[in-house]
């Protein structure tokens, strides 16, 4: 129920901007806003949890939903609890902190299935219940922070200079950053790290990078810790190839903080905000993280992706076997392989893992790991999955034919031609992993046309107190 209080419902029901309406929060929307139907159309709210009663501005209104802000909160919601860290009133780095944990899994399973339901065209989704995470806080093996020349002052900052801030960006501003000095979703030890370089770099008068204009030197920390070994990678981004400008900061670090293993210099000299560039200096330690899942040792580069909770990612990679079942007979590919987590985890189980993956740095890793686990039955390719699997002719004869194929794409998904390259291989199992329900839904619409049956779901809490999760799924082939 809603009721709009600056003008008179009853002549016009339709929802409009600068509506201001009593409402209680349903549930939450994928992405983690508030959610509430008023005569058949979605609105979106802000900053809110199910049960919550607030008073609301909306702020758009479209043929099919409408979003708003809160005003007031009427009536808390049975489900808050005081959030752990200070700085979350500004900080949208865990969203959903002030929900208890038992909730976040609820709403998180409940949005996937709908998601799933809606998009990809499936009628009642079967899921097995989602996987709470080992730890709900310090769970993260990699955090990046950003500098700034534009800090987000709060009532706390105004004493602190304007021009510096080394954190996380505020949710809805590209160029201001909350100054973060300790976050409950990395180790304490990562938050030293943290802190260290801070201080260092303002001591040495080092520029922060602003986002507007292009200048400064400074523009990320990306802090990487091994759950399963003692390894510690520090990497500072900066705008131009000058290291001798890091020498003081580094020295500073490795007195404050000897855990650490590794220092890497990585250069971003374009204009894109993001933590890779073409170019790293090493400034201390072998220029690598190396981390162990289950039986597994990693060597990962700076660059190079892993999952960011390892615990939660090693019951995940148990689901992979779980589903696929596989034989020793069996073939497999396992499309965006990265430096062969998956790959090699598999690999004592079947006969042979073909791995493909896009970045030639990764591969090369994937290949350092199996030769240092002693694994001789994975191979990797390099490329575009798009243009790999363009020929099938040459796949077959270059890899073999498949039995099962497991994915592991990026947020986007996949392109729309690889459902279809693997439908003509033929696997009778493909295992999707995927971290967004849309991007899948999608794809698993595209499988389905092919004859590919959802039979299996489970999601996994990776990512607590933020609206993400991961699932895994098996489709099987359905000869029509």
């Amino acid at each position: 129920m809603a009721y709009i209080l600056n003008r008179n419902f009853k002549k016009d029901s339709r929802l409009k901007k600068n509506d201001i309406l009593d409402v209680t929060i349903e549930s939450l929307a994928f992405g983690g806003k508030g959610l509430l139907k008023i005569d058949g159309k979605a609105l979106f709210v802000r900053n809110s949890l199910p049960g919550e009663k607030l008073r609301v501005k909306v702020i758009k209104s479209r043929s099919g939903f409408a979003e708003a802000i809160p005003l007031q909160t009427l009536t808390r919601s049975k489900y808050y609890v005081e959030p752990e860290c200070s700085h979350f009133k500004y900080c949208g780095g865990c969203s959903l902190q002030n929900l208890k944990y038992e909730e976040q899994l609820v709403q998180k399973e409940r949005q996937l299935k709908e998601t799933i339901e809606h998009l990809g065209g499936v009628k009642d989704v079967e899921m097995e219940p989602i996987v709470p995470a080992p730890d709900v806080f310090h769970y993260r093996n990699k955090m990046e922070f950003s500098f700034s020349n534009k800090r987000w002052l709060t009532e706390e900052d105004e004493h602190k200079p304007k021009d510096f801030a080394l954190g996380l960006h505020v949710p809805g501003n590209f160029e201001k950053v909350l100054d973060i000095d300790n976050c409950h979703l990395q180790s304490e030890l990562s938050n030293r790290i943290l802190n260290s370089v801070k201080e260092s770099t303002q001591s040495e008068k080092l520029k922060a990078y602003d986002v507007r204009n292009h200048n400064g030197y400074l523009r990320y920390l990306v802090i990487r810790q091994s759950a399963n070994t003692d390894d510690l990678l520090v990497n500072i981004v900066t705008k131009r190839d000058e290291p001798d400008k890091l020498k003081k900061v580094v020295e500073k670090l490795l007195i404050d903080c000897p855990e650490v293993t590794c220092v890497v210099n990585v250069i971003n000299e374009g204009v894109a905000s993001i933590a890779y560039g073409s170019k790293i200096n090493l400034l201390h330690g072998d220029g690598n993280l190396h981390e162990r899942i289950a039986d597994v040792n990693l060597e990962i580069g700076p660059q190079e992706f892993l999952q960011t909770n390892t615990k939660a990612a090693e019951l995940l990679y148990a689901k992979i076997l779980d589903y696929a079942d596989f034989s020793k007979d069996d073939d497999v590919f396992d499309l965006f392989s990265g430096v062969g987590s998956i790959s090699l985890y598999i690999a004592p189980h079947v006969r042979s893992v073909t791995g493909f993956e896009l970045l030639p740095e990764a591969v090369d890793s994937a290949g350092r790991n199996a030769a240092s686990n002693g694994i001789l039955n994975c191979k990797f390719i390099s490329g575009d999955m798009r243009e790999l699997f363009r020929d099938l002719d040459f796949v077959k004869k270059a890899h073999g034919i498949p039995d099962v194929i497991v994915l592991d794409p990026p947020r986007g998904g996949l392109h729309p031609s690889i459902p279809k390259r693997i439908s003509q291989l033929k696997p009778s199992k493909v295992v999707y992993v995927s971290c967004n329900p849309a991007s899948f839904a999608r794809d698993l619409k595209l499988f389905a046309e092919r004859g590919y049956k959802l039979k299996k779901l489970q999601a996994f809490d990776l990512f607590p107190h933020t609206p993400h999760a991961e699932l895994v799924s098996l489709l099987e082939y359905e000869q029509k």
